[in-house]
């Protein structure tokens, strides 16, 4: 897997109101593209590479589509281990499936990187030991990977506002119904989403948020007609997500109260289209 960026959320980078401004190449809406085709370094490799993600294939077709669950009790969607696989084997597993959208890095004594392939909600995911040493690495399936090991935190109130300051507005009204929301959300519920963008609020407020809030260690980003930029704070359950157009601007700035933002999981339609192309592709691959 190759490296891949995570944003840095909730610091003063927010304090513009309308976000950073980083420059982006044009953009596009992104449509399927098949990973591109490349002589395999051993044929022997491919060829096993192609029956393991073959045996894959047949187990997506065979079971429904895995709904993400933040509670960890929910059915197990179908996934290949690579852990004892060759390092040839493993590369053209990586070819075969390709980068998607998708990228998340989770930090913490045991790192998860987790990348989507070309193929929606097919997902690479590696975790690591304190050390550095591979622990798991496997495709899975899915809304989102559950070896990402992201359950639905209990409320942890450890989040405590800071002295008011001069130049806010709303943030100490926000932080009340952060907290309020964030102690009462259960599994189960629907999102709570308090939209920065339509509210109106100071480059101070968006400081004093981010302050409050802090950054937690999931950082997630879409990218696609622009991005989504996806960071967990301090509080349990509680994420910045921030949509940008394809020229780097900041176009949607929310912070939602759930498991799992919306924006980071894959959904059955692309499930269902995954199961044809990976099959087509791996077709064509053995031809």
């Amino acid at each position: 897997m190759k490296p891949f960026p995570v944003p840095v959320l909730g610091d003063a980078s927010l304090a513009s109101a309308e976000g950073p401004q980083v420059s982006f190449a044009p953009g596009r809406m992104e449509t399927f593209q098949r990973p591109p085709r490349s002589t395999p370094k051993s044929e022997a490799a491919q060829r096993e590479a192609v029956r393991l993600l073959s045996s894959l294939l047949d187990r997506m077709r065979a079971e429904p589509f895995v709904a993400w669950d933040g509670t960890g009790g929910g059915a197990v969607a179908p996934f290949l281990s690579l852990l004892h696989a060759s390092r040839e084997v493993v590369d053209e597993v990586n070819d075969l499936l390709g980068q998607g959208e998708v990228s998340c890095r989770i930090d913490g004594p045991r790192p998860v990187h987790i990348q989507e392939t070309s193929f929606p909600s097919v997902w690479r995911v590696q975790v690591l030991a304190p050390d550095g040493a591979l622990v798991d690495d496997r495709v899975e399936t899915g809304a989102f990977p559950a070896a990402a090991g992201i359950p639905a935190s209990p409320f942890r109130g450890a989040v405590e506002p800071g002295p008011e300051r001069e130049g806010l507005m709303n943030s100490p009204a926000l932080i009340r119904e952060i907290l309020h929301r964030a102690e009462r959300w259960r599994p189960g519920d629907p999102a709570h989403v308090v939209n920065l963008t339509l509210l109106p609020v100071t480059p101070q407020d968006l400081q004093y948020l981010g302050d409050t809030l802090g950054r937690g260690p999931i950082g997630i980003l879409s990218r696609g007609y622009g991005s989504c930029r996806i960071g967990s704070t301090r509080l349990g359950n509680v994420w910045w997500v921030q949509h940008f157009h394809n020229m780097g601007q900041m176009i949607l700035n929310t912070i939602e109260i759930v498991d799992l933002p919306i924006a980071a999981q894959a959904a059955v339609q692309d499930y269902e289209d995954s199961c044809e192309r990976l099959g087509e592709w791996l077709a064509a691959v053995e031809d």
